[in-house]
């Protein structure tokens, strides 16, 4: 029996390759010799970065910035191929976890937009931007603000917008922004399908989880149109419903304008510079997991994308979640840690415990002893 342990991270409380050790621990419990392969996932979100670390021969640069809220955090990212390569996971500066508070008006990517510049500066000629996990939905002004983006108020001041990204300015001069994207190739890595706005944007479906309120979204939309018009007249409105461009956001919507960044499925990216397919292919168990999979785990999310190439193979694929409410059967077996009937802060606080536990049943329930 070849099983490939793939799990994404468990939002806020374990990494993917911790997940993928408890997984293998719990199930060498019940049966020491079995085979298991650790292939923790990514898919362009929150730990991508420390998947590529593991697979790309490169170092960690620790950078002090801003978070999304303005308060100075360390934030990593990759140098790789002698530092004309950089990895820079948006959620290292401006993610959601770790906040004290949800304020989506007040969040900005302005420190990523510092790591960007600090890369740029040390030499690299390739910049691969991750979008997953972030509590912004600023479009990428604040990103722009720190590549030396200047904004305007309507009696000719500049102003900084970095904490207001609703403030009505009037205009923006992008040349010193513009020096800097226009440097390097781009490539981002976005976690989603959707576009940015409109019914199935991400304002409206991934709002809320940072704390967006229903009612904000029609102006936060005209706000993101008048925007995208200065960032380029003729694709500006076109590009905001582009697939994926709704990740983190709306965060690389000036890198795609300005830059020409090619935006990419993370997941299939990843699967591609990892041979995904291969290890699908040779195992006879897929066992996957996140912390909660629902109908969005199939927008692009790399669980999801995992159970359809398992499908593709015909293979047999388990997930595990913290919780699960999900209409679509692609996984063979869902199993949920709210089986333990432990508070949500315990199972979080202690989910490597839970995890091997839960694994423990699946090699009982599906008798792989």
């Amino acid at each position: 029996m070849k099983v490939l342990i793939a799990p994404d991270s468990f939002k806020g409380s374990i990494s993917a390759f911790d997940a993928a050790e408890a997984i293998r621990d719990g199930l060498r419990e019940v049966v020491p010799n079995i085979g298991c392969r650790l292939f923790p996932l990514a898919d362009g979100g929150e730990g991508t970065l420390q998947v590529i670390s593991r697979f790309w021969k490169g170092q960690l640069i620790i950078d002090e910035v801003p978070n999304a809220l303005g308060q100075d955090v360390w934030a990593k990212r990759g140098s790789f191929n002698d530092g004309s390569t950089a990895v820079i996971e948006l959620a290292e500066a401006s993610g959601i976890a770790g906040l004290e508070q949800k304020n989506p008006r007040k969040a900005s990517t302005y420190g990523t937009g510092i790591q960007i510049r600090k890369a740029i500066e040390e030499g690299a000629k390739e910049i691969i931007l991750t979008l997953g996990g972030s509590a912004t939905v600023d479009a990428g002004t604040g990103l722009m603000e720190a590549l030396g983006c200047l904004f305007f108020d309507f009696y000719g001041n500049v102003c900084s917008i970095r904490h207001n990204h609703l403030y009505g300015y009037s205009r923006v001069e992008l040349k010193f922004a513009r020096q800097f994207l226009e440097q390097v190739k781009w490539t981002v890595l976005a976690d989603v399908v959707n576009p940015l706005i409109g019914t199935a944007g991400a304002f409206r479906i991934f709002g809320p989880q940072k704390g967006l309120r229903v009612e904000e979204v029609p102006l936060l939309e005209e706000r993101v149109r008048r925007w995208a018009l200065m960032l380029d007249p003729e694709r500006g409105l076109s590009t905001l419903q582009v697939s994926g461009v709704g990740a983190a956001g709306g965060a690389a919507l000036p890198l795609i304008l300005i830059g020409h960044a090619k935006i990419c499925n993370g997941f299939e990216w990843l699967s591609r510079q990892m041979n995904l397919e291969a290890h699908i292919k040779d195992a006879d168990l897929i066992i996957t997991g996140e912390g909660h999979i629902d109908d969005q785990t199939f927008m692009g999310k790399g669980t999801g994308q995992l159970a359809m190439l398992a499908r593709k193979y015909g293979k047999k694929i388990v997930a595990i979640a913290g919780r699960a409410n999900v209409s679509t059967p692609v996984f063979d077996e869902i199993y949920t840690l709210d089986r333990f009937n432990k508070s949500i802060e315990e199972l979080m606080t202690n989910s490597k415990v839970y995890l091997k536990k839960i694994s423990r049943d699946i090699a009982c329930g599906l008798n792989l002893f």
